[in-house]
């Protein structure tokens, strides 16, 4: 009598077991299409924080041309300047102004 009790509650453990199994296996299963449709929003965003990276990008690359652009002309305006006064030093004369900027004298 007792080894048909003891067999039956294992039997009802097992069938448990299973049953619970099954339950949780369903519950993935239903999250699944919500998880799916969660990721596409998720790429969908991503897809556009690249977009604004890349203009971002691009408009850093075309801000860096003209400051490039801007260092080249000033470098090329000193070169000048120190041309002249080389030129001035060599001949002993004065230099005519390189360029129509006025000059502004620091001290005295």
């Amino acid at each position: 009598m007792w080894e048909l009790v003891v067999l039956i509650s294992v039997g009802l453990l097992m069938i448990a077991s299973v049953i619970k199994g099954y339950l949780a296996h369903d519950e993935r299963m239903a999250s699944l299409p919500q998880t799916s449709q969660n990721l596409s929003r998720d790429v969908a965003a991503l897809r556009e924080e690249v977009a604004t990276l890349r203009e971002e990008v691009k408009s850093l690359r075309e801000t860096s041309s003209q400051y490039d652009l801007s260092l080249q002309q000033v470098l090329e305006t000193v070169d000048h300047r120190v041309a002249a006064i080389e030129a001035q030093k060599r001949s002993g004369q004065p230099a005519a102004s390189t360029t129509d900027e006025p000059h502004v004298n620091i001290g005295r």
